[in-house]
Order: C-alpha cells, then sequence, then structure tokens
C-alpha cells in the first residue's frame, strides 16, 4: 500500500489497525513535511495485544511518537466481568486526569466520569507535551515531527461505524478531532483503521 498523503490529505488519523507495521506507506516523510496525524489506542494499536498488535515498535514511525511505545503486550485493561477472554467485557478505568501543566482551556471530556475501558502503555518522552493522564500514564500527549503535529490518544476508542454528524453530513468523528481543524472546512481527514482479517480500511472527509 503505497499512499501519497501529503499531496492528498492534511490529517491522518490512524486508528487500531493489525498488523501495521507489514505496510510501506510513506506515512512518516508526509507527516515531517506538514500532514496532522493522530493515533487511537486499541487491541490493534501502538505495539497492542489479544493477536490484534500493530506492532509499531517495529516501525520507524516509533521514533515520531511523543510517548515510547512497548516492545511487548501492553494493553492495560479494566476488571474483567468474567475469566478474562478475548471476548471479555471490561469495566470502565476512570482514573482520568488533566496534566497538571495543561492549559485551563483543555478539560477531560467526561471521560474521567465515564471512563474507558483500557488503554495502552507508554511513557511519555521528555520532548512531549502530556494533556491528560490515565492511572498515571499517558492518555493524550502532543508532539511535533519536523513539520508534521502529532497527537497520541493511547485510549480505547469504540469499533469504527461509518457514523456522520448530525450537523454536517460530510463529517465523521465530529467530537473526537480538534476543533481548530474545523475551522478549515477544506482539510481533508483521512482515517486509517483494521479489524482482524481485513488489510486495510480507510475512509477520507473534509472536516
Amino acid at each position: 500500500m503505497q499512499i501519497n498523503f501529503r499531496k492528498k490529505y492534511d490529517v491522518v488519523w490512524l486508528g487500531a489497525f493489525d498488523s501495521f507495521w507489514k505496510l510501506r506507506t510513506g506515512l512518516k516523510t508526509a507527516i515531517h513535511d506538514g500532514v496532522g496525524f493522530i493515533h487511537s489506542g486499541g487491541r490493534g494499536s501502538y505495539h497492542g495485544g489479544f493477536g490484534e498488535g500493530a506492532c509499531l515498535d517495529f516501525t520507524s514511525l516509533a521514533d515520531i511518537f511523543p510517548v515510547q511505545i512497548q516492545n511487548r503486550y501492553d494493553l492495560v485493561l479494566g476488571q474483567a466481568d468474567e475469566r478474562t477472554t478475548f471476548f471479555s467485557l471490561f469495566a470502565p478505568i476512570k482514573e482520568i486526569h488533566l496534566a497538571h501543566d495543561a492549559e485551563p482551556t483543555w478539560s477531560d471530556g467526561g471521560l474521567n466520569a465515564f471512563g474507558i475501558s483500557g488503554f495502552n502503555d507508554t511513557q511519555l518522552k521528555p520532548d512531549a507535551r502530556e494533556i491528560l493522564n490515565i492511572a498515571g500514564h499517558p492518555l493524550l500527549a502532543l508532539g511535533r515531527y519536523g513539520q508534521g503535529r502529532i497527537a497520541a490518544f493511547t485510549g480505547f476508542t469504540p469499533s469504527y461505524h461509518d457514523q456522520h454528524a448530525e450537523w454536517d453530513a460530510n463529517v465523521i468523528y465530529p467530537y473526537l478531532v480538534d476543533q481548530e481543524l474545523y475551522s478549515d472546512n477544506q482539510s481533508l481527514l483521512l482515517s486509517i483503521y483494521g479489524t482482524p482479517g481485513c488489510s486495510c480500511c480507510s475512509v477520507s472527509s473534509r472536516i
């Protein structure tokens, strides 16, 4: 898979993607040249686990993240409702807090009240900026690589559904993308995600 990201997209959102390390995408170069990059957590994110690992630590992308990616199983889950299996349901983790030096314009967006089912265990890099943490680990961290801005959200996110915003049929994921992106309605977002047995799925939209 080879995509000319810089020519086609302003922002790339990489969701959980099983075995992403096998793909040759040119994404790192595009980020350096100014493409924004978001990665969100899941069983197939960062390193991953439960047989769905993205294994991003095998790729050169690991160098540009604002967090240090583990080289092993990195899933942290809430209390299971039964003996832990691939299909277990996990109680939400609610130990979510703003970083002590986060700007007052940031909030947890209600995450601490509702919790999330799990997150990928990472460590904040020295030159990164932490916005949210969970149980003492980075939950939302920001960084830069060249001209590109990077947001690493380690919390698990819902499975992808092509659900469009009620206020604009051209917008997907309306409440997870920074509002400043929407201020330029010519920006184009590419979301890349994967499911077990699916080599690649993607969707793009103007935001």
